[in-house]
């Protein structure tokens, strides 16, 4: 009996190690196996990062534009692209856009141009036969799109708005407007409410007919500001309520200074009465054209007149005391349908105030 069991033992105990065995080397090759998968991936997703990178780092280093004139003398597209950037570019879109109204009169076509390093291509759009009314001469504005195929956009506005910035005398550019150091671009009205009407003291007591505004008197009351700007841009621009027009009194003994805000009010208003800017971007001032804007009260969209006797600040300057002030428009605006609004100051010369 004892011999029978110390065999079945030894046969237990091989087959034991056999499944043992086994199991060992089902293990060693699942983790073989994962290993073998674990470094496959981990490969793969290295060789997408590097792709990425190069990707990257060739898209930020696309550098193109559009040079000369892209329309031919019959409103055809001919345009010409250069290469700027150090890596090759392989150009697949273009459209083209009213400058105006922003609407696509071409809309995306497909385009297949290689452009090496410092190289330009000619004729770009030459053999489409669509035609652009004033393209040639610039009588119609228009803005051209070029999408690469990694994805970065060129844009040209033809005519470029540099055209406009003509160096003109008594006449420079802030933004969008223009403005003219003359006697038509700086104007006021002004009411004597007292009823003295201060004739002896050459007081203008016109409340609706405006005249220059460099130069006036300390005792003017009820004053409205007109001022006169000419928008160069190829969109309509649209005035924002806060608006202000900011007159600067210096205290004649230099002690200090008055600040005067006078907020933009709506065109119907004059020196007998003001009428509030109804709502933000009521004014607007198309491509090309010159606007009114006019200023006189006391706060946005409000329709009260600052204090009598204004020019002469807080302070409280001397009557007949000359004086030189500052003034600023601090103008508040956005491109017509849109929704991005845009603030700027635009010094806009001195009030030489006289004495008497």
């Amino acid at each position: 009996m004892i011999l029978k069991k110390s065999k079945q033992m030894k046969k237990r105990k091989g087959l034991s190690s056999l499944i043992a065995a086994s199991f060992l080397i089902i293990i060693l090759f699942t983790s073989l196996a994962i290993l073998f998968e674990f470094n496959r991936k981990t490969s793969e997703v290295n060789n997408i990062i590097t792709e990425m990178n190069i990707y990257n780092y060739e898209r930020s280093h696309e550098d193109y534009s559009i040079i000369g004139v892209p329309f031919n003398p019959s409103n055809e597209l001919d345009i010409s692209v250069r290469n700027d950037g150090e890596v090759a570019i392989s150009l697949k879109w273009m459209q083209v856009l009213n400058a105006k109204t922003l609407e696509p009169v071409l809309r995306y076509i497909k385009i297949d141009e290689e452009l090496l390093p410092g190289e330009t291509r000619n004729s770009i759009g030459s053999h489409l036969s669509t035609t652009f009314p004033g393209a040639y001469e610039g009588s119609t504005s228009y803005i051209i799109q070029i999408l690469s195929e990694r994805g970065t956009t060129t844009s040209y506005l033809f005519p470029p708005i540099e055209r406009e910035y003509q160096v003109v005398t008594n006449k420079y550019y802030s933004g969008p407007f223009e403005f003219n150091l003359d006697s038509s671009s700086f104007r006021y009205t002004s009411k004597d409410i007292d009823g003295s009407s201060r004739n002896e003291r050459q007081y203008n007591d016109n409340p609706i007919a405006s005249v220059p505004a460099f130069q006036m008197n300390d005792f003017y009351d009820n004053i409205v500001y007109e001022i006169k700007l000419k928008n160069v841009n190829n969109r309509t621009v649209e005035i924002q309520a806060s608006t202000f027009f900011l007159v600067i009194v210096p205290q004649i003994d230099g002690t200090g200074e008055t600040e005067l805000y006078n907020y933009i009010v709506s065109q119907e208003s004059n020196s007998n009465e003001l009428i509030g800017y109804a709502s933000d971007y009521s004014q607007s001032i198309e491509s090309g054209e010159s606007s009114v804007l006019k200023f006189g009260s006391r706060y946005p969209r409000g329709d009260t007149f600052l204090y009598p006797n204004s020019l002469r600040g807080y302070q409280g300057n001397e009557r007949g005391s000359e004086n030189l002030l500052t003034t600023y428009l601090i103008i508040f605006w956005r491109f017509q349908d849109t929704t991005s609004s845009f603030g700027q100051t635009i010094p806009l010369g001195s009030i030489l105030v006289e004495g008497y």
